[in-house]
């Protein structure tokens, strides 16, 4: 066997392997990632008291949200916010510098007596945009829970009421829940199951309930933490820079010994995460970078993984002649595709002609990672709404 036909058997098996892999986090998922209980229809304030035990005051709740220039859908997701059905509720909205009258489009809202609204006119130094509008509406804040969110981000009446209780049946300190995003074509569904997939393996999130295994998950679109935990981890304030701010403040919930929850609210919250291929691409600007710590040998060697991954098993395919080895690769990657599929849906046609697809998938989010560290290492920046971030500067907060 020649050199080129080893190091094409071995990656292609490596592909294989590393499929089933996704394939086991994703059946991981499955298990350990459930979606939120219904409340109660005997008991409508089941939902009010999420500490241990019974009875006591209700608790407040707030809905804090940083925004930029996102005047499209900033609206709809502010009313389903101040419309949750929870009594005692106040949302909290940082216009963080727009120049697109996204502040005047919550002028509609402007009379309900649960929202609050914060301009901010500077940035100061050392800190991510966001995170400081966040921080600035966590001072703010009265709530016993803070809940973090987006502003295009739409709840459904119920959802805080449901995330009460899922938060005291679990006794955690802190609730993420993954959101129904709202995709439009194949390609998009794609890219989005790709991503999913892959963030799975990087960071176990399945495993975010277990305090002696990694893993872990915080999530833009809901970000629920007691007021006691927010303050133990030092608040934003801890992670000012941090561009993932969302997983970083979960993953320091995890490392205070505090207990961490994640859940399904795909029946609860819901977003629409990007639109089209130039989407696709800007969705994961921010962040990718940062999965490799800003390093650019590290990220260019896993962009250069996922290709390898996509490509290795039809070219081993090709190259061997149709070789019952070849073919075994192929199939067992093409097998284990297809099966995760599952985990995004209950589609079988979709969830088959999508699995076949995925090393197209893979090449696409390559192209993304390696063009996140690409600017950014050019740059020496990472460039988000309008600022400029210095490496030099994201550097400095510590791995994920």
């Amino acid at each position: 066997m020649s050199f080129f036909m080893a190091l094409l058997t071995w990656t292609a098996w490596g592909a294989a392997g590393f499929w089933l892999l996704c394939l086991a986090h994703t059946a991981l998922g499955a298990v350990f990632i459930r979606t939120m209980a219904p409340l109660p229809p005997s008991d409508p304030s089941a939902g009010a008291r999420p500490g241990p035990g019974s009875g006591g005051p209700e608790p407040r709740v707030s809905i804090i949200f940083a925004y930029r220039d996102e005047i499209d859908g900033i609206t709809d997701a502010c009313r389903s916010m101040l419309e949750q059905d929870h009594g005692t509720l106040e949302v909290i909205a940082v216009d963080d510098r727009s120049s697109d009258g996204s502040g005047r489009a919550l002028d509609a809202l402007a009379s309900n007596p649960r929202l609050k609204r914060i301009a901010v006119k500077d940035l100061p130094p050392n800190w991510l945009g966001k995170n400081h509008a966040l921080q600035l509406g966590a001072d703010l804040a009265s709530g016993d829970w803070l809940l973090f969110t987006d502003a295009d981000v739409v709840f459904s009446p119920d959802t805080v009421r449901r995330a009460l209780l899922t938060a005291r049946t679990s006794r955690c300190d802190h609730l993420a829940l993954l959101p129904r995003v709202v995709l439009d074509g194949p390609i998009e569904r794609l890219f989005y199951r790709t991503f999913g997939t892959l963030f799975a393996v990087r960071f176990q999130p399945w495993a975010s309930r277990f305090r002696r295994i990694y893993g872990f998950a915080g999530v833009g679109a809901f970000n629920m933490i007691r007021r006691e935990a927010y303050r133990a981890i030092g608040e934003h304030r801890a992670i000012a820079i941090e561009v993932a701010d969302d997983v970083m403040l979960a993953k320091r919930v995890k490392d205070q010994g505090m207990r961490l929850m994640l859940g399904s609210g795909e029946d609860a919250v819901s977003v629409r995460w990007f639109v089209g291929l130039a989407g696709m691409l800007r969705s994961i600007h921010k962040n990718a970078f940062r999965g490799f710590n800003y390093r650019m040998d590290l990220a260019a060697a896993g962009a250069a993984a996922l290709v390898i991954c996509a490509l290795a098993p039809p070219l081993y395919l090709a190259f061997s002649g149709g070789a019952p080895g070849a073919w075994m690769a192929a199939g067992l990657g093409a097998a284990a595709m297809v099966l995760l599929q599952f985990g995004f849906g209950r589609r079988p046609v979709e969830n088959l002609l999508l699995g076949l697809l995925m090393p197209a998938g893979m090449i696409l989010v390559a192209a993304a990672v390696f063009g996140s560290a690409w600017g950014a290492w050019r740059r020496q920046a990472v460039v988000w709404r309008g600022t400029a971030y210095p490496l030099d500067l994201l550097k400095k907060c510590p791995p994920l």
